[in-house]
């Protein structure tokens, strides 16, 4: 799988049909000197066109993965979710998307 890095503020986590359901690529944020930031708290848009379930994920190494508590967001149109635990930090985060409606996952990390 593909990894996304961005320099902005706003990662996409996915930005899918109803057919690309599973988990999507692993995405970071690096800072002006392309050094990975590590945030204990995601904020997280879900738009989506119908029901759909998103689930968010957090990696120390980018290859084991685990729910960030509070992460897991059915949706029905739309919303925004707070998710992250303190005291945990994850660099590379990425969303697990249920078959469904089309659906976008942006995300913005704090630190």
């Amino acid at each position: 799988m593909a990894t996304y890095s961005s320099t902005t503020d706003v990662l996409t986590l996915a930005n899918l049909a109803p057919t690309g359901a599973g988990a999507q690529p692993k995405t970071f944020w690096a800072d002006r000197f392309g050094r990975i930031q590590s945030f204990s708290v995601w904020t997280v848009q879900t738009v989506a066109a119908g029901a759909v379930s998103v689930t968010v994920q957090g990696s120390l190494d980018g290859n084991t993965w685990v729910t960030i508590p509070g992460g897991t967001n059915p949706v029905v149109a739309a919303g925004v979710a707070s998710v992250g635990t303190a005291g945990v930090a994850f660099p590379y985060i990425r969303a697990l998307v249920g078959a469904g409606a089309t659906v976008t996952v942006l995300a913005v990390g704090v630190s």
